[in-house]
């Protein structure tokens, strides 16, 4: 998702802001009967490294899978006044990556095609959104909420990696590596569902980031290949992901 798109959905979510406002609905308080810090547990689709110079080629050609890959933390809503919410979260995200590799069997003199899937090994990314939502209730134990914000990522480091395929010969080669500045900013929308029990208050979440410095860069290339000629491309990881995650908040303990 560019970010034209993203945009996009915000002015969605800003109109919806002022729709719910010009309702005068009933302020909510849910923080006064449950712990402002919260359990989380969820899971993260990013979006594919987008590879560039492949195509038009179908006999020889370099993929990465869509991954899912999970994330917890805590969440903290540190201040809310009326139907609006101050919320900042802290979140360890598990993030790996799958690459394919595919070869038709004449260029490179083989009985078979060669489809070789490629497991990076993870990495640990650290989160912290800063968002504001507004707070909708839609019933007695029910609310919803849209909001958006900025988060801190940190992304480590991670020397280049490389890899190659060669048979009689070198056909193929990548490099990858993570930037050298490990701090990275970005944009973040979401709704959340409220739903309240009596010992606790669980929500849904769902949410879309975007980041503004792309997490890992490459190139690749293939070579002496038997009826194609070399080319070879980019590899680009936005670092922008679609997620998914519960969060549970505790009754507080009755005032004696």
């Amino acid at each position: 998702m560019n970010l034209t798109k993203l945009l996009f959905i915000a002015l969605i979510f800003s109109s919806f802001y002022q729709s719910l406002w010009s309702q005068n609905s009933t302020a909510v308080d849910i923080y006064t009967t449950y712990q402002k810090i919260g359990f989380r547990l969820g899971y993260n689709s990013f979006t594919p490294a987008k590879i560039t110079g492949a195509d038009y080629n179908q006999s020889a050609y370099f993929t990465f899978d869509k991954g899912l890959d999970f994330s917890l933390g805590l969440d903290y809503n540190f201040y809310q006044v009326k139907n609006w919410n101050f919320k900042a979260s802290f979140l360890i995200q598990k993030f790996g990556e799958r690459s394919t590799l595919f070869l038709d069997a004449n260029e490179f003199y083989n009985d078979s095609n060669l489809i070789e899937k490629i497991d990076d090994v993870p990495t640990y990314v650290y989160q912290l959104p800063l968002s504001l939502e507004y707070i909708k209730p839609l019933g007695k134990r029910i609310a919803i909420s849209v909001g958006s914000g900025f988060s801190l990522s940190y992304y480590p480091y991670s020397y280049p990696t490389e890899y190659f395929f060669a048979e009689y010969g070198e056909y193929f080669y990548s490099i990858y590596q993570s930037n050298e500045k490990p701090l990275y900013v970005g944009a973040k929308i979401s709704s959340t569902q409220y739903f309240t029990f009596k010992g606790f208050l669980l929500q849904t979440n769902i949410f879309y980031s975007k980041s503004f410095k792309s997490y890992r860069t490459g190139t690749y290339k293939f070579t002496n290949l038997q009826e194609s000629p070399d080319f070879g491309g980019t590899i680009d990881q936005s670092g922008d992901y679609l997620g998914f995650s519960l969060s549970i908040h505790f009754r507080k303990k009755a005032k004696e």
